[in-house]
């Protein structure tokens, strides 16, 4: 399934797409300048690309999701991916209730706050601003290294200070490494 929002197209309205109750192989949607919402979708292969405009993902499970924001905000809610990779230039990202079995985000310039079970590798960039993650799997499930150049470290509930790292947890199934050049990071584990 292709859908392309600068051509007629039944999900395309008053500039913005809204897609619903999709099942299928490969679902690819390549947009210019529209706010885009989808909802209980379940495919194997996921690319989403949008130059302008709001992204929102409701329920959507894919075993690859891949998503690339140049300008617009982009919302998850309720998502079950394998592999999930986010690129954005100016773009926050507001995770609620997510899963993941290995995560790749990138950011130029946004917020980034995460919330769900993030398990296997995450790895996660912003150049200019910050990364809150909270997830629902112990301390202990997890290596970690985190850095930031000019900012804070929140870690499991204490602070560690300006422009830091932190590293541990070596020899754990799970990963997380967070690297912030310009903003603060919070991590919060399961208790």
């Amino acid at each position: 399934m292709y859908v392309k929002a600068d051509e007629p197209s039944p999900c395309f309205f008053f500039g913005g797409v809204e897609l619903r109750s999709v099942t299928s192989g490969l679902l690819q949607i390549d947009l210019n300048s529209s706010d885009f919402t989808g909802s209980d979708i379940n495919v194997r292969n996921f690319y989403h690309s949008n130059r302008f405009g709001k992204n929102s993902f409701h329920t959507v499970s894919a075993e690859r999701f891949t998503v690339d924001c140049n300008s617009g905000d982009l919302e998850l809610d309720r998502c079950e991916f394998g592999d999930m990779v986010i690129t954005g230039r100016f773009t926050d990202i507001t995770a609620r209730g997510i899963t993941s079995s290995r995560a790749d985000i990138d950011v130029n310039s946004g917020d980034i706050r995460l919330d769900g079970e993030l398990s296997g590798e995450t790895v996660i960039r912003s150049r200019f601003g910050g990364v809150r993650l909270n997830t629902s799997m112990e301390k202990s499930d997890y290596s970690y290294d985190i850095s930031v150049k000019f900012g804070n470290i929140k870690f499991d509930g204490d602070r560690l200070g300006d422009d830091t790292s932190i590293t541990g947890g070596s020899g754990s199934v799970h990963s997380l490494k967070i690297t912030v050049s310009s903003g603060d990071i919070e991590v919060n584990f399961a208790k």
